[in-house]
Order: C-alpha cells, then sequence, then structure tokens
C-alpha cells in the first residue's frame, strides 16, 4: 500500500507545474492530513525512488512539497 502512495507522489510532483503544499497533496492522494502522515509519505517516496534509481524523480519531490510557510519538506544535509 504505501509503496502505491509513493509512486502516486512521485507522479504528482511530477506533473506539478509548482512548489506545493502538503494540504493540496493530500487532497490529490485523497486522503486525511495529519501533517506528520504526508511528511512521512514524502519521505517514503523520496526513499524509494532513490532506492531504485529514479533520482530524478526523488529530486522532484524533493522541489516541489512545501508546508503551509513555504518551507520545503525534503532536504538533503549538504555536509
Amino acid at each position: 500500500m504505501s509503496e502505491q502512495i509513493h509512486i502516486k507522489v512521485g507522479e504528482i510532483a511530477m506533473n506539478a507545474k509548482g512548489p506545493m503544499t502538503i494540504n493540496q497533496l493530500a487532497d490529490k492522494l485523497g486522503i486525511s492530513n495529519s501533517g506528520r502522515n504526508i511528511t512521512n509519505y514524502i519521505r517514503g517516496a523520496v526513499g524509494h525512488f532513490n532506492r531504485t534509481g529514479k533520482s530524478n524523480i526523488s529530486g522532484r519531490i524533493e522541489g516541489t512539497y512545501t508546508d503551509e510557510n513555504g518551507n520545503y519538506i525534503y532536504q538533503r544535509n549538504s555536509n
């Protein structure tokens, strides 16, 4: 089930015309947004696509989803 959600999160990100809030993502997925659940789906989707060698999709996810304040949900540590 979660793999299907990760794929859908990736598809939505690839078709997004710009940044999208987690509430907008929850609406498109048709699931209730508790904030943490949606955030975990986003993080899981990034991991899923990185593991499957589709870094273009994971990169797009990282640059698409924001919280209500405009802060990106998934940000890599740049050490």
